[in-house]
């Protein structure tokens, strides 16, 4: 699906800011929303085989949290390997502190942009910095990566890409204020 007239290349379904944690797994995917994270490697890839089977393109994991003390940076990077691995689709990695307690690692997303079923990162915590690294440090994989969240959009837009797997374009804020104006 895209907006043209809007400039946005597609909608993220099941993110922090939707009712995900509300529906019943048959209502996630009868739905056809993409968020399939869950606290455990397990139930994650067995949720994102149902998305992938529910006619799902890509699937949005966030980190599990439940058990955040022991959520370091090699058991991060073990479990979004196991579900990438698992997945019929590309992956996002989906980092929500705000919600989870939790940021995923610079080192732990580094590494996991060099997996082929990774596409890229959603991350929702607002660090422009830690985006901004994130892009430079993974441009050789050509990873994607989103802000999560409108109050820090068009600071993102100046140091990252946006989630078009086809397309590997740099906007600068005055190139997106200039589209969100025209006609």
């Amino acid at each position: 699906m895209r907006f043209p007239m809007f400039c946005v290349p597609g909608l993220v379904v099941q993110g922090s800011n939707g009712e995900y944690p509300y529906l019943t797994d048959e209502e996630r995917v009868e739905l056809v929303m993409a968020g399939s994270g869950c606290e455990s490697t397990k139930a994650t890839v067995v949720m994102t085989d149902r998305m992938a089977g529910a006619g799902a393109d890509l699937v949005l994991v966030v980190t599990p949290c439940f058990y955040k003390g022991m959520m370091d940076s090699r058991a991060l990077v073990h479990h979004f390997t196991q579900v990438a691995d698992s997945s019929p689709v590309p992956v996002v990695l989906y980092s929500v502190p705000a919600n989870t307690g939790l940021d995923l690692p610079v080192d732990a997303v580094v590494r996991l942009a060099q997996h082929p079923n990774i596409l890229g990162l959603k991350d929702s915590g607002g660090d422009i910095t830690r985006i901004a690294l994130i892009v430079h440090k993974t441009k050789p994989q050509d990873f994607q990566v989103l802000a999560g969240s409108a109050g820090f959009l068009m600071a993102a837009y100046s140091v990252g890409k946006n989630l078009e797997p086809s397309i590997d374009t740099l906007y600068t804020a005055t190139e997106i204020t200039y589209k969100l104006h025209q006609p």
